[in-house]
């Protein structure tokens, strides 16, 4: 099983840190979110994924300009996308994959100074009777194409990649994407009560990477955890918990990954991950996919350990 969670950071994606904006305005739960105005930041698929289920909440802030386009795509390496394009307030375009044509979706004014979710499940098989692309906004169905050309990426069989962009008052947050359906999920983001290990604080307090091997230990807030919670919607169930860092900064020269497991209570492994620190100095960690209690998530830690490839 396949899961990515972000609450709206580009430094989990290959993105400058500047695409992050902090302001709840354009995401009232986290707080966090990011603009990208090209096709890079793609966040890339596990091999042998041929459907992905993506959600994402979208602020397209038109009190700043008219940059009104909003873009979130599925494709292979060669840049083959299926996907959605919003170009005005009330008009959608599905773009599919080996289609040359749009099919256009008339919907409800999206851009009125208000997040709204879009989802979208894809398929990407050869086999024409299985491929589909199916278009969600705020949790309903608006769209679906079972086409005969939709869902094949020439030679591919596989999804590559999911890329957001839109114009530069459009702001990406609460990103799921899964190769299970996960519409009318939410990403909360839990606060931080301490830190400790042995990266070094720099003089404007920023934790620094300087040695491989260092490592740098976070525990949850459990004072805070209902809160965080009960602020954003009322208790459901915990379906997954992933980790993630951002504004650390390291020494290029020694160290160019991070791993960071999540632990139990007891200290034991619940997932790791390791990858490269992206362009905006962050690190994405695990998901664990189960159902949590609380109290376990109050007993977590999370560790990042500095490395080299």
């Amino acid at each position: 099983m396949f899961k990515y969670i972000n609450p709206g950071y580009g430094e989990l994606l290959n993105l400058a840190i500047r695409a992050t904006t902090k302001s709840t305005v354009y995401n009232s739960l986290n707080g966090v979110s990011f603009t990208n105005t090209e096709r890079v930041g793609l966040i890339y698929i596990p091999d042998g994924i041929k459907e992905v289920w993506i959600q994402a909440d979208v602020f397209i802030d038109t009190s700043k300009g008219s940059d009104k386009y909003n873009r979130i795509y599925v494709g292979n390496g060669a840049h083959i996308n299926t996907g959605f394009y919003q170009n005005n307030e009330t008009t959608i375009g599905a773009w599919n994959m080996g289609k040359t044509d749009t099919d256009t979706i008339t919907m409800p004014n999206t851009v009125d100074g208000k997040v709204h979710t879009f989802g979208v499940h894809a398929s990407a098989y050869k086999d024409y009777d299985k491929s589909f692309m199916e278009l969600y906004v705020d949790g309903a169905l608006v769209y679906k194409d079972s086409s005969h050309a939709n869902g094949y990426i020439n030679d591919y069989e596989d999804i590559k990649y999911i890329t957001f962009y839109g114009g530069a008052n459009t702001f990406y947050s609460n990103i799921i994407i899964a190769d299970h359906d996960i519409i009318g999920e939410k990403v909360i983001e839990f606060p931080i009560s301490r830190e400790s290990g042995d990266f070094v604080v720099q003089s404007d307090g920023k934790k620094k990477a300087t040695a491989v091997g260092q490592k740098l230990e976070a525990y949850v807030n459990y004072k805070d955890i209902d809160s965080a919670i009960l602020k954003s919607m009322s208790m459901g169930t915990i379906t997954a918990v992933g980790a993630s860092a951002v504004g650390f900064s390291h020494d290029a020269s020694v160290v160019n990954s991070m791993k960071v497991d999540v632990c139990n209570g007891e200290g034991e492994s619940l997932g790791s991950a390791e990858n490269e620190i992206t362009a905006g100095e962050g690190a994405l960690g695990p998901v664990v996919e189960k159902t949590f209690e609380l109290t376990e998530i109050a007993a977590m830690k999370v560790v990042l350990e500095a490395k080299h490839d």
